[in-house]
């Protein structure tokens, strides 16, 4: 495999949670990264992790609003503000819950 495509698996951006894996597995499983990147698996690797983590967010995340009763809008009684707020608080837990389990 040339260092061009080396550096090409290093330094794309293939997303924010096949950022977190890449990450870690750069940082906690060295030989597997290594492995990924020469056999050539690397990238796609990360791209259907992506795509696989980003539909288990989703899905989480309408979860979580579904039995909140705000899903696509404010629940009855509750201004645009607190929906904004309470629909950001559940995009972050989504997110630290699914970046410890990447990170796993």
């Amino acid at each position: 495999m040339s260092s061009k495509t080396n550096i090409d698996v290093e330094t794309k951006y293939f997303g924010g949670m096949a950022s977190i894996r890449r990450h870690y597995l750069r940082e906690v499983k060295p030989e597997l990264w290594k492995e990924l990147v020469e056999s050539g698996e690397a990238a796609a690797y990360l791209e259907r992790f992506e795509e696989e983590y980003s539909e288990k967010f989703s899905r989480m995340e309408n979860r979580m609003l579904e039995k909140e009763g705000i899903m696509g809008h404010p629940a009855p009684g509750m201004d645009w503000y607190t929906w904004m707020t309470r629909c950001t608080q559940i995009h972050e837990q989504v997110r630290e819950i699914l970046s410890a389990e990447i990170q796993s």
